[in-house]
């Protein structure tokens, strides 16, 4: 209302008029199809605001909407997000203050630059979507994300996204009375699928999929969906999948590229599922590691995953520490040999099991076979008998030199031609020459073995023995 109780014109003509006796409006902002946004003036204090006044009846759907908008900027206090000052209703005008953003919409810095780098789209939005994240830990969906409606303030000669304009919010926790079946709310480019077909269930996976477009035009220099009228532009949406970010843009990071794409995903349950889930998957990009958005982004997520570990009851960590790992599927499968190689194993081993109890039945009482050249067994027996006759035979001061192992374990044919070889012990007693040619003779009187023998025992212990005996 006017100084004089005339109600003022819309738009421009609105402006010089004094709201609620106390807010003068300086210039327009902005307007909309209900309402146009002005910055004002207090006349007590000279503070400057966004003031929101409706261009409808206090009694109106409108109204009752800009009521939800005020009750849910009032439960958010967050960086990234407009401050409410007040909110109020004057001789039939409703109106709502917000802090007033001095800069530019990112949509009028994508007029001027078409396309943004990845660092720069990022350094401005990951703000906005951090934003979300907590919008949406308080139950309240935003609904209408687009570059129009994304400040990018300037604020001690840094640049600030701030996310505005709640108009079209939702609450969790409220009823959905606001919005009929089958009405659309929103810009159609920026518009989910779900969204799009008039669904009243929307949650937060639509905010992010409206993040996600606005994010894939910064990049790209075009919304995934552009072009034709609304109605194609929705029809579009609900039923073909948008080309792919890297096809669209210029060379991109492919995690990047990939993380858009997961949140834009028709399916909501195909898409990723949250705004912390997103920001999680953009801090894991090593691509910008070093710029100060992304270590920030890292902190923040480092921070979140220690206040999480701070808040789980300290029983619960204590059963986690003494618990047994659990081995991860790669470990597990490669700890674990597959279905034939378990098979193989087992076949092996009962061989080799059943071959050992028959051998144990038939040669066990014998003791001559056991000590054959051909294995190991056999020279290790030799050796042994070889070793007990020259230590019988042999004086005192010859007992405790230390006996060549070359001489016990050779094939028959270097043990025949022992005599003739040049040894170190050519000068030994000749008790010491007898006792060796004592264990030749004996060697000479045990069974004989096939080649067959010899091949069993070069396949390896598990090979079973195969004995001919003459």
């Amino acid at each position: 209302m006017s100084a004089d109780g005339v109600k003022p014109q819309r738009g421009e003509a609105r402006v010089g008029a004094l709201v609620a006796d106390k807010y003068e409006l300086v210039a327009l902002l902005g307007a909309g199809g209900s309402s146009a946004v002005y910055e004002a003036r207090h006349r007590k204090t000279d503070g400057r605001y966004a003031l929101k006044v409706l261009d409808a009846p206090p009694n109106s759907r409108e109204a009752e909407r800009m009521l939800r908008e005020a009750r849910a900027l009032a439960k958010l206090a967050h960086p990234n997000i407009v401050r409410l000052i007040d909110f109020d209703e004057h001789d039939g005008t409703v109106f709502i203050v917000e802090e007033l953003l001095r800069g530019k919409t990112l949509r009028g810095a994508l007029d001027e630059a078409l396309v943004l780098s990845a660092r720069e789209a990022l350094e401005w939005l990951v703000p906005v979507l951090r934003a979300l994240a907590y919008a949406h830990g308080q139950g309240i969906i935003h609904r209408d994300i687009k570059p129009e409606n994304i400040i990018l303030s300037e604020e001690g000669g840094a640049i600030v996204p701030r996310l505005v304009d709640f108009g079209l919010v939702r609450e969790l926790s409220t009823d959905t009375s606001l919005t009929r079946h089958n009405t659309l709310l929103g810009t159609p480019r920026y518009m989910s699928p779900e969204q799009a077909w008039g669904r009243l269930d929307v949650d937060a996976r639509s905010d992010l999929w409206s993040f996600a477009a606005v994010l894939y035009e910064c990049l790209a220099g075009v919304a995934p969906y552009d072009g034709g009228s609304e109605r194609e532009v929705l029809a579009a949406i609900v039923s073909k999948d948008p080309l792919h970010l890297r096809a669209a843009a210029v060379p991109i990071d492919e995690d990047l590229a990939d993380a858009v794409m997961f949140a834009l995903e028709r399916a909501p349950e195909a898409r990723c599922p949250s705004a912390v889930a997103l920001e999680q998957k953009l801090a894991s990009i090593d691509a910008f590691a070093g710029q100060p958005w992304f270590e920030a982004l890292f902190a923040a997520h480092k921070l979140r995953k220690s206040e999480a570990a701070r808040d789980e009851p300290a029983a619960s960590r204590r059963a986690q520490s003494i618990a047994p790992r659990e081995p991860s599927t790669n470990e597990t499968r490669a700890a674990l040999p597959g279905p034939a190689s378990r098979g193989r194993w087992l076949a092996v081993t009962l061989t080799a099991v059943t071959f050992a109890a028959i051998s144990l039945a038939f040669i066990g009482p014998k003791r001559s076979p056991t000590a054959t050249s051909d294995s190991p067994v056999g020279e290790r027996h030799r050796a042994d008998a070889a070793q007990r006759a020259l230590m019988a035979a042999a004086p005192s001061d010859a007992a405790s030199e230390p006996l060549d192992a070359h001489d016990f374990n050779q094939p028959d044919a270097a043990q025949t031609n022992l005599d003739d070889a040049p040894t170190p012990g050519a000068d030994r007693p000749l008790e010491l020459r007898a006792a060796r040619a004592r264990t030749r003779d004996a060697a000479a009187e045990r069974p004989v073995y096939t080649s067959r023998s010899r091949d069993a025992a070069s396949h390896g212990a598990n090979a079973a023995p195969i004995v001919d005996e003459l």
